[in-house]
């Protein structure tokens, strides 16, 4: 709730920069970041389109609407914008991190682990891109290398509940229950809101492969 009044706060400054200044890109792009934060992707959409036509060059912009792609789950969509990003910006670690998260959803997985590959060797203290990587081998069924990836994650970022949990995952496709349940535990602890992950620690045997990214 705190949160949400804090984007609504936000979006009403963007709101009166835009009536002072109607051709304000920045503005438009970080109303849009107000609104996808809050869950409404049409309308953070619709600002980054503004954004990109008032200021076409801005890789930021189109990161930002291929994120937003990503979340609605249109990947061919958000991998167009994304490949905009990286001309306009060869170097962008996010954006080559975003586009892996897209070709996970088209079940693209060397495509996903080449361009994860890539954010690391740009970022290589992200967690979340370990994470991630970490999730695509998982997918793949390359279980050592994903917990290698799920260590790391967790080296870098040690309260990371997620990681912990998929650590788990993969430890029970391993059948090391014992050191799965302790993940599960750990997960759980971290983010009591997470029904999966009780989910996971109660299954008798091991949790199926899911087909969506957790």
């Amino acid at each position: 709730m705190r949160a949400k009044i804090v984007f609504d706060r936000a979006i009403q400054d963007y709101d009166q920069a835009l009536r002072l200044d109607p051709g304000f890109g920045l503005a438009f792009l970080n109303r849009g970041l107000s609104y996808r934060r809050k869950g409404e992707l049409d309308l953070a959409i619709r600002d980054f389109d503004e954004a990109i036509r008032l200021v076409p060059k801005n890789a930021q912009a189109f990161q930002e609407q291929g994120a937003t792609f990503a979340q609605k789950a249109a990947f061919d969509r958000a991998l167009q914008d994304l490949d905009e990003a990286l001309r306009l910006n060869p170097r962008y670690a996010e954006a080559f991190h975003l586009r892996g998260i897209a070709h996970l959803g088209k079940s693209e997985y060397d495509l996903a682990i080449r361009d994860l590959d890539q954010a690391l060797a740009l970022k290589p203290d992200d967690a979340q891109a370990h994470h991630d990587r970490g999730n695509v081998y998982r997918f793949k069924e390359d279980y050592d290398r994903a917990l290698q990836d799920f260590d790391e994650a967790l080296r870098l970022r040690p309260n990371y509940a997620q990681a912990f949990h998929n650590r788990g995952v993969v430890r029970f496709q391993k059948e090391e229950y014992d050191r799965a349940i302790q993940d599960f535990d750990e997960a759980i602890r971290l983010d009591p809101s997470d029904a999966t992950a009780f989910s996971d620690r109660g299954a008798p045997i091991p949790p199926r492969r899911r087909t969506t990214r957790p």
